[in-house]
C-alpha cells in the first residue's frame, strides 16, 4: 500500500508546487478532503472488496490518498513560509520541519494505538497465522484515526482559506 501512496504523492507534488501560487489555500483544502475521502474508501475496500480485487481496489484508493497528500503537503509548506523574511527563512523552515516531525510522531502513535487496541493476542499470534477479518478491522480503526485527523485539518484549512479570501 505504501508504493501507490508514495507514487501518487511523487507524481502530483511538483504539479501542486506550480499551482500553489494560483490556487493558494484551496489546494490544501482539496488535498486534505481527498485524503479524508480516500481514508474512508480504504476502510471500505479492506472490508468490502472481493478477495480477488482487494489488491487492485486498495492500490487505486491508496494512489488517490497519495495524490491528496501531494496536493496538501507541498502547497502547505510553501504557504507556511510565504511571508517569512528571507533573513529568518532558515530558522522558520527548521521550525516548520521540526513541528511537522513531532506532529507525525504523535499521529503515528495514535494511529498505531487505534490499530492495536482492537486486536487480541490470539489475532496476532494464533496457530492459523494472522486473522484477516481481525486485521481488516484493526486497519479500519487506524484509517478512521487518519480520517479524523485529516477531516480536522481540512476544516482548519477551509477556515484559513475563507479568512484569506475576506482579507
Amino acid at each position: 500500500m505504501q508504493i501507490p501512496i508514495a507514487g501518487g504523492s511523487a507524481i502530483i507534488a511538483p504539479v501542486a508546487g506550480r499551482l500553489v501560487s494560483r490556487a493558494g489555500r484551496l489546494l490544501v483544502v482539496g488535498g486534505t478532503a481527498l485524503v479524508t475521502a480516500s481514508s474512508f474508501a480504504l476502510i471500505l475496500s479492506a472490508h468490502e472488496a472481493p478477495r480477488g480485487w482487494l489488491i487492485l481496489a486498495t492500490g487505486i484508493t491508496a494512489a488517490a490518498f497519495g495524490i491528496g497528500a501531494g496536493l496538501m503537503m507541498t502547497p502547505n509548506q510553501a504557504l507556511a513560509v510565504e511571508h517569512i523574511p528571507v533573513e529568518t527563512g532558515s530558522t522558520a523552515g527548521g521550525l516548520f520541519q521540526t513541528l511537522q516531525r513531532v506532529g507525525s510522531a504523535i499521529g503515528m502513535a495514535i494511529v498505531t494505538l487505534a490499530f492495536y487496541s482492537v486486536l487480541t493476542p490470539a489475532d496476532i499470534s494464533g496457530p492459523a497465522g494472522r486473522d484477516y477479518p481481525a486485521f481488516a478491522g484493526a486497519f479500519g480503526w487506524g484509517m478512521a484515526a487518519i480520517a479524523a485527523f485529516t477531516a480536522l485539518a481540512c476544516l482548519v484549512a477551509l477556515i484559513d482559506a475563507v479568512r484569506e479570501r475576506r482579507h
